[in-house]
């Protein structure tokens, strides 16, 4: 049963992007199969006066997003109570799930990350059950050892979310040393739970205020493809100082361009 609603979930997935993909695309690029982004990093790419190309899920809303939500973006919810909420009020569509360790998860949801997953599931069970067909993007992550990211992904995948994001983004800038091995447990974990899951991995320009460059970036990336990886979430955030370094302070959109660019997502 559990196998079946993940392969019906996955399919949904398939037909949003198929009624949402840009004719735009230049040619020989790779197919924006779940690429995320959030509309406030999509907006910093945007202001270089670079073309950012074409993402399947544009990430907004919430209190990790401060930029209003438009349509066909994809809203971020923080807080199970949130989506509770939303989900009452006759939500649809795909959701991403951001439960980590910050300001923007209450505490006591951040401290039982793998209960509010399967809570959140559960609600999402039953909601689809009743015709509102939600798909969940769950993005577990925080502060948390390595094992306990890969246990939370595992958690999701076996409650049924169809699509987990793998928060890989810390380990881009070592490409061999630190972001190869903890992709690699990742995904042996989530796949012994399911074959058929769609898996992401995080990328950052600038990870925890510490720059990457657009050929770290690259390299992680094919890494992630290797190991068969769908896609990714890239993150281009802003890293006041002192904790930011280079350009994290404001944000490193010009290397993320660099990175479309390479990986053939953009014309150059």
């Amino acid at each position: 049963m559990a196998s079946a609603s993940r392969g019906i979930a996955a399919g949904r997935v398939s037909r949003l992007w198929a009624a949402g993909a840009s004719s735009q695309r230049p040619a020989g690029a790779l197919p924006p199969t779940n690429w995320i982004i959030k509309s406030n990093d999509l907006a910093e790419i945007a202001a270089t006066g670079s073309n950012p190309g074409s993402f399947q899920y544009v990430g907004c809303g919430g209190r990790s997003d401060p930029l209003p939500c438009h349509a066909g973006q994809v809203h971020i919810y923080t807080n199970f109570y949130s989506l509770r909420s939303a989900v009452e009020g006759g939500l649809t569509g795909p959701v991403i799930i951001d439960y980590e360790t910050w300001a923007y998860t209450p505490p006591r949801q951040a401290a039982r990350p793998d209960y509010f997953i399967r809570r959140t599931q559960r609600l999402v069970a039953q909601a689809n059950a009743h015709g509102q067909d939600i798909v969940t993007i769950e993005t577990p992550g925080g502060k948390r050892s390595e094992s306990h990211l890969i246990n939370e992904d595992v958690t999701a995948v076996q409650a049924g979310s169809p699509i987990v994001e793998i928060q890989s983004q810390f380990a881009v800038a070592h490409p061999r040393t630190k972001f190869r091995p903890f992709v690699t447990r990742a995904i042996s974990a989530i796949r012994k739970v399911s074959k058929t899951v769609t898996i992401l991995v995080g990328l950052a320009t600038d990870a925890g205020g510490t720059p990457a460059t657009a050929r770290e970036m690259v390299r992680s990336y094919r890494i992630a493809l290797q190991l068969h990886a769908a896609g990714f979430w890239l993150n281009a955030a802003v890293w006041l100082a002192p904790r930011g370094k280079g350009c994290a302070p404001l944000g490193c959109p010009q290397t993320a361009v660099t990175f479309l660019t390479d990986i053939g997502a953009i014309s150059s």
